[in-house]
């Protein structure tokens, strides 16, 4: 369903304050009326009587409107960009009606684009229901990728991880078992860290394996007094997390 725009200026405008009360619901209903008929501004003589309803006579309100340069002949050639042009049917155009509001195809194209996005919410949802605690489907484009939970086809234009990482998704969150399901390394406090760190900062959930690589790298062998709050720094004071820690984006080599 296609919007109709209005400045704040326009019931104040030169032309449009200058109206009659019955010319005014005239123009304002034939906004209305070209918008949900898709005619670029366009009132067609014959559907002159269906633009409202409750204005009789409208041929002399329209004929008011003229006279006032909100609305000229449908045939005249106006020079401003915002009109439609000289159309071949009988009628009026609304002067600079475009200079608001978006044409058909402007329209047409952003209804397309509306369904898209449902359509993709759609499949999206049936993503976040189904694919959980570790189910995955190779041919869902929002399951994620073993590395670092990042979709594994296209772009996601939607957040897939939640406000905080769900731990269950690397056994962080039952440390009794000591081991995930995939045979990952004991999560500690340092792994259990960088885990939620980096999700803070890239918005990705990478598994423990993942997290020792990236505490290796980080700590190199070299002793330190506080390793968990070593690694929180260094991960929060590197300018590219991504690139550096995360597989998906060629950190870690």
């Amino acid at each position: 369903m296609p919007w109709v725009r209005f400045d704040d200026q326009y019931p104040i405008h030169r032309k449009v304050a200058g109206l009659s009360d019955t010319a005014f619901r005239l123009h304002s209903a034939a906004i209305f009326w070209c918008a949900r008929n898709g005619t670029d501004g366009f009132v067609p003589e014959e559907d002159l009587d269906q633009v409202c309803a409750q204005v009789r006579n409208p041929a002399r309100f329209a004929a008011e409107c003229v006279r006032r340069n909100a609305w000229h002949d449908a045939a005249y050639a106006c020079d401003s960009a915002n009109c439609p042009g000289p159309q071949k049917e009988g009628g009026w155009v609304i002067h600079d009606y475009l200079e608001y509001q978006p044409t058909k195809d402007e329209n047409e194209t952003a209804r397309k684009e509306m369904q898209t996005k449902k359509s993709t919410g759609g499949k999206l949802g049936n993503h976040r229901r189904w694919h959980v605690n570790g189910v995955t489907k190779p041919d869902c484009p929002w399951c994620p990728s073993v590395s670092d939970g990042s979709p594994i086809g296209g772009s996601d234009p939607y957040p897939i991880a939640p406000a905080r990482p769900d731990l269950s998704l690397v056994s962080v969150g039952n440390q009794s078992a000591g081991r995930n399901a995939r045979g990952d390394p004991e999560i500690d406090e340092i792994l259990k860290t960088i885990i939620e760190t980096l999700y803070d900062q890239t918005s990705r959930v990478i598994n423990a394996g993942w997290a020792a690589k990236v505490r290796d790298t980080i700590l190199t062998g070299q002793p330190v007094d506080d390793p968990v709050a070593y690694v929180k720094a260094a991960i929060e004071n590197e300018p590219d997390p991504k690139t550096r820690f995360l597989e998906h984006y060629g950190g870690i080599a």
